[in-house]
């Protein structure tokens, strides 16, 4: 079933690159899913994204700036996210020609942040969003766009308080899509983010009213990025005083010779104790 096809009923005209009007999908729930993303998205002429670079934020603002007059991405760079995942950002915004723009965020001035505080990702996501909100009026601008989908609503998500009371447009929510819909869509459109692992900010990995600091979010970084460089995909190194905890996805090859082999490096960083977490990686581990 095509797309345009889909849409000849709708209530609105889009203006469909070939791109999107030839594509075709088997399933037909997804295919109407995909449809009512597509509307949700062109109802309007304008938007701001939320943009990181992650499955999520690359297929809406690859549909967005295929959509609509003007789709302006932001990447707010500080040091709760890794440089990995800022040069992807970076990389994925030229590969699909989005309209792109970083911008600085110093979120460990504010004390709810810093200290992670268990509302912190409420706190974060108000100040990114008020910082959104000021770039929209400067640029003409009165729609923002941000990635939530329905397996984010059965989860911890202090951050959704603070979509809400902005006005902030999920339209993965009102598609009624959740992370598998993405997946599939993104691989359908080609885009190598289809099948990335989640991300979250490196706060995460600190248990609540830990002060976060820039040596140890660092330490986190480097941490992880010892893992990757060994070939492991889905990876968390959590906090606990001076002890690691590795959490490993569950498709992941545990291989405990292999990951005795990252201790001298994780030694290294400051790290006294390392521990593998037996029940490999959990959204959500320090909110239990």
């Amino acid at each position: 079933m095509h797309l345009y096809e889909m849409m000849m009923s709708g209530q609105a005209e889009l203006r469909f690159s070939k791109e999107l009007a030839d594509i075709k999908i088997d399933d037909a729930n997804l295919a109407k899913r995909f449809a009512l993303l597509c509307e949700a998205i062109a109802s309007h002429k304008k938007a701001i994204i939320a943009y990181s670079g992650g499955t999520d934020s690359a297929l809406l603002s690859h549909l967005s700036t295929r959509l609509l007059d003007r789709c302006l991405c932001i990447t707010f760079n500080s040091f709760l996210i890794s440089h990995g995942e800022m040069d992807r950002a970076i990389d994925l915004a030229k590969e699909n020609q989005l309209e792109h723009r970083i911008v600085e965020f110093d979120a460990l001035d504010k004390d709810p942040i810093r200290n992670n505080h268990p509302e912190r990702c409420y706190h974060c996501k108000s100040s990114l969003l008020d910082a959104l909100i000021d770039i929209g009026k400067e640029e003409g601008i009165d729609i923002i766009f941000e990635g939530s989908n329905t397996d984010d609503l059965g989860e911890y998500r202090p951050g959704r308080r603070a979509i809400e009371e902005k006005g902030v447009i999920s339209p993965f929510l009102d598609a009624g899509m959740g992370k598998t819909d993405i997946r599939k869509i993104s691989r359908y459109l080609g885009l190598r983010t289809w099948d990335h692992p989640a991300m979250a900010c490196l706060a995460t990995r600190f248990p609540y009213n830990t002060e976060l600091t820039i040596v140890g979010l660092a330490r986190v970084e480097k941490a992880e990025l010892v893992l990757r460089d060994m070939g492991y995909r889905d990876v968390r190194v959590r906090v606990h005083d001076g002890m690691a905890r590795i959490e490993l996805g569950r498709e992941e090859e545990i291989d405990i010779i292999k990951l005795k082999g990252s201790i001298p490096e994780f030694k290294a960083l400051g790290f006294r104790h390392i521990t593998l977490d037996l029940e490999g990686y959990r959204t959500g581990n320090f909110d239990e």
